[in-house]
């Protein structure tokens, strides 16, 4: 008799089936994508092969994420999918020494070479084969489509990968200035390798012979170039073996035979068969045909959105009452106001009339142009416009803003949180909480007294959006309307809980294989969305804090199912305006009537018009008489340089630095990086470290600074944050460039020149630099650097002295050191300076006014100490603001909320690595207005 050994792989988007015969080799295999309906592509696949191979019988084993409850419901052994694809490699590919294996959901790195230790995705699913799909819908083909843009690229954008909604937006805005799909193709497999190497390897290196598995590095010839490049890996140590998708599914063949041998790990036997543990393809279909009703009674329920069709007609005509008054544009006579919401992927047109009254209105995608198709739509205003309307005024808001006033001639440009609280306080009347939910974002605005007072948004994660029931219903060939109206009246919504939108996809597919209809499943997204906003993004806590008159904006609250999930979660009723998806431009449309003054001439184009900071000089190669040293461009040596310069030169070093920071930068640093949580900042001094080294640079100088010099006699203490202190640590223990490199990094304190001037001649022990040496080294770069802080304190008090004199404000940006990085601040300060007001740093300003209140926190960080007495002068000081920056991952300031009721009100702008630089822009210009 024939041993034949079967391997069935259920993973989260494909279904793998794998034959082999008593000699091991494979005489059957199919990849199939079961597009969430597994049962049924488990069916077509395993009839296929009785088809081909007739009715064989074997051993079987099934695994894959998707696989356990499957087993279970057909009597058939399961084995964790790590445990399969691990016995395949070491059968097939025993050499290889690190496995990268990219799946539907999920991402795997394992170093096989010593100890095996695997990293594995966890809460995101950002730079997975799903991924990847979501990306290729944005540039209208699928992942092979993709795969061959991206062999005709020449260019690489940064694109973040940790969530696919931030990835669209990265995306969206290169689509919209021209950029070629064959880059952006490119530059969404980089991001998917720096995701991986970056999210998983976290410093570990990958060496040796790697091995790409999976459906996407089996069947995405640039996606493995990608990484092939990134890895600097040579011909000898790629491996991409035949097959190398149906892995898992070969190991579960091979481990079935392993049964009969009596492997330990096989807990019961589920069937008996001609004395042997085998099972016969005919009887793997009739279990599959059993299986078709089953369900999971685990599968968590949620309350009905309506529990009948009267409370749902109620509900309805509640909402109706904030409807607004409409004009067909042919009836109407007199001036009008336009108001464009050009938004990163939608484009809003409203035109109104002299009493508010909606004469037209567009919305629509901008198909990756919004300019041209902000000018199609005007076109068409100007055609139906009787000649008897003007356009009195127009405005302009939303991330398109500036290229749309500019090239049309807008006569007013205004930020989008003001444009939407305008158009809310027209539906409601002193409205003072505003939830905004778009396809890609979300957002919550609080008002107080008629003025916005803080603005919330989701940050390193965007699940739940409405263009995840957008897609979702797509996938399902149903327009959104379609798909929100199953839910209304869904019997058994399902709990869909509120994680990343690619885990979320498989929660559905599970509730799907448990039977859930399509009402279950839509009423459950409904739900979703609304939990992520509350909970997850707001971060409620108290029903109290959602207040009293509550507006709901955003094309998302179309849906009736997701207005009524908010009322169900919240427990109070709000207001959807009849034009939830055109506020944003409805109230640039207001906004223009309110501004408008008689006799003002508008400015929109007619019909006929439209058919560096380290500049210290270093010493030549000739004069440095002890050699080159050096200094990476991070974190403290911000602050420091102008010492470290200083004593270096004076010792007769030439000093090199590090080049600036850039994207570009990062990455070549991205695969030793032990830590995905830590600040970008940080992450940046890898990139810098080998910046230095391929440079040529032989001796690197990275000193860990333990104290800083006290600036404050009412201050604690002096630290540095953790990672300032032993950042160089982590550098020298996770890049194994520096075994053949000098690395100096000696932990010194600041706070005592004499004790400095005895280290500096121990750590420089080598180079034989004596005491006279380091006093007088120690002394110069003292004043050299007392001199740098009070150059900076000299010009904050003359800028300080000319805004009051000219009646102008300032902008008193605090953060770290390292803010001054264009890479990590994102062009904020220029931002800041468009606006006509002047910026200053912390330390320019905090030594003219001592902390007069007792903080409720040790005050013992060098650079928060600065922070809170520069709070505690922008409080007395009409003329200035405060802007604080937070790189996301700084454990220190997040501390610095709480201290908001005894400090005065500032904005907090916190950056993700590799953010998208539209999105920087948008954010600083809602602080901005709101501070105008």
């Amino acid at each position: 008799m024939k041993n034949y050994k079967l391997g069935l792989d259920i993973g989260s988007t494909t279904v793998k089936l794998v034959v082999l015969d008593a000699k091991g080799q494979i005489i059957y295999n199919q990849y199939k994508r079961h597009f969430s309906d597994i049962r049924s592509t488990m069916m077509e696949i395993v009839k296929s092969c009785y088809g081909s191979l007739g009715n064989l019988s074997g051993t079987v084993k099934i695994t894959g994420s998707g696989g356990l409850s499957i087993a279970k419901w057909l009597n058939i052994d399961f084995e964790q999918e790590v445990i399969a694809c691990t016995k395949a490699v070491e059968a097939l590919i025993p050499d290889t020494e690190v496995v990268i294996e990219l799946g539907g959901e999920d991402a795997k790195i394992t170093y096989r070479k010593g100890s095996l230790e695997q990293r594995m995705n966890s809460s995101c699913a950002g730079g997975t084969g799903a991924f990847i799909d979501q990306m290729a819908t944005l540039l209208n083909t699928d992942a092979n489509g993709l795969n061959e843009l991206a062999k005709d690229y020449t260019v690489i954008y940064p694109i973040a990968s940790r969530c696919g909604v931030f990835a669209k937006t990265d995306v969206q805005p290169l689509l919209n200035d021209g950029a070629r799909k064959e880059d952006i193709a490119a530059s969404i497999f980089q991001a998917v390798v720096n995701q991986t190497i970056g999210g998983l390897a976290c410093g570990k290196p990958i060496r040796g012979k790697v091995a790409f598995l999976g459906g996407p590095l089996f069947y995405l010839s640039e996606l493995r170039k990608r990484f092939i490049e990134t890895l600097h890996l040579r011909e000898e140590e790629i491996i991409v073996p035949e097959n190398s998708y149906a892995y898992p599914a070969l190991g579960a063949a091979m481990l079935s035979e392993e049964y009969l041998e009596g492997n330990n790990n096989i807990k019961s036997v589920p069937f008996q068969t001609n004395g042997r543990n085998e099972i016969s393809i005919e009887e793997i279909i009739n279990r599959l045909e059993v299986i078709v009703d089953i369900k999971d009674e685990d599968v968590r329920k949620l309350p009905p959105l309506f529990q009948s069709e009267a409370e749902y007609i109620l509900f309805q005509n509640r909402h109706k009452q904030s409807g607004l008054k409409k004009i067909d544009l042919q009836d109407y006579r007199g001036k009008a106001f336009l108001g464009i919401d050009a938004g990163s992927t939608t484009t809003k047109l409203v035109l109104i009339g002299e009493e508010g009254e909606l004469l037209y209105s567009y919305y629509g995608s901008n198909e990756g142009d919004p300019l041209k198709k902000v000018v199609s739509v005007l076109l068409d205003i100007y055609e139906k416009m009787p000649w008897e309307v003007h356009i009195a005024g127009s405005t302009v808001t939303g991330y398109g803003e500036s290229l749309i006033k500019a090239a049309l001639h807008v006569d007013i440009g205004e930020i989008e949180t003001i444009a939407h609280y305008k158009a809310a306080n027209y539906f409601l009347p002193g409205v003072d909480f505003i939830l905004d939910i778009g396809g890609q974002d979300m957002k919550c605005l609080r008002i107080k007294n008629g003025a916005i007072d803080s603005i919330l948004l989701n940050e390193a994660c965007s699940s739940g959006c409405g263009s995840f029931i957008e897609g979702f219903a797509a996938s399902l060939n149903m327009t959104v309307e379609a798909f929100a109206r199953e839910a209304l009246f869904a019997e058994a919504p399902v709990d869909l809980g509120s994680k990343c939108t690619v885990f979320m996809n498989s929660k559905v597919k599970q509730a799907q294989k448990e039977g859930a209809n399509i009402g279950d499943i839509s009423a459950g997204l409904s739900y979703s969305v609304i939990k992520n906003a509350l909970y997850k993004v707001i971060k409620i806590r108290d029903q109290k804090e959602l207040g009293e008159k509550i507006i709901l904006q955003g094309g998302t609250f179309y849906n009736d199912a997701v207005v009524r999930s908010f009322e169900l979660i919240s427990g109070k009723e709000a207001v959807r305006p009849e034009i939830p998806g055109l506020m944003g431009a409805f109230g640039a449309a207001l906004i223009a009537k309110e501004r408008y003054e008689e006799e003002q001439k508008p400015k929109l184009l007619p019909k006929q018009d439209i058919s560096d900071f380290f500049a210290n000089t270093p010493l030549t190669v000739t004069d440095a008489w002890r050699g080159s040293m050096g200094i990476p461009r991070v974190l403290n040596m911000y602050e420091n340089y102008p010492f470290w310069f200083t004593l270096l030169t004076n010792l007769g070093f030439r000093v090199e630095l590090s080049a600036p920071s850039s994207k570009k930068l990062y990455e070549k640093g991205i695969e030793t990086i032990p830590s995905d949580a830590v600040c970008y900042p940080a992450k940046l001094c890898h990139g810098h470290i080998k910046n230095l080294i391929d440079r040529g640079v032989k001796t690197i100088f990275y000193p860990s600074i333990f104290y800083e010099k006290k600036e404050y006699v009412d201050a604690d203490n002096t630290y540095n944050c953790p990672i300032v202190i032993s950042y160089a640590e982590v550098i020298r223990n996770n890049m194994d460039e520096l075994k053949d490199i000098n690395f100096l990094a000696p932990f010194l304190s600041l706070d005592n020149d004499k004790v400095l001037v005895n280290r500096i001649v121990e750590e420089f022990q080598d180079y034989n630099v004596t005491l006279q040496e380091a006093k007088k080294a120690v002394k110069a770069a003292r004043t050299e650097l007392d001199q740098f802080k009070s150059d900076i304190r000299g010009k904050g008090e003359e800028t300080i002295e000319y805004l009051r004199k000219n009646e102008k404000k300032g902008i008193v940006l605090c953060g770290k050191p390292y803010h001054l990085d264009p890479e990590i601040n994102h062009g904020i300060p220029g931002i800041i300076h468009s606006y006509d007001m002047a910026v200053l740093t912390e330390d320019s300003i905090s030594h003219l006014t001592p902390l007069k209140n007792k903080l409720r926190v040790v005050d013992q960080w060098t650079y928060n100490s600065r922070l809170y007495r520069s709070a505690a002068f922008v409080s007395e000081e009409s003329s200035l603001e405060l802007i604080q920056l937070n790189s996301f991952g700084c454990g220190l300031d997040s501390v610095i909320p709480s201290l908001r009721r005894s400090c005065p009100p500032f904005i907090l702008n916190s950056f993700r690595k590799l953010q998208e630089q539209a999105n920087i822009i948008w954010w600083c210009c809602q602080r901005l207005t709101r501070l105008q």
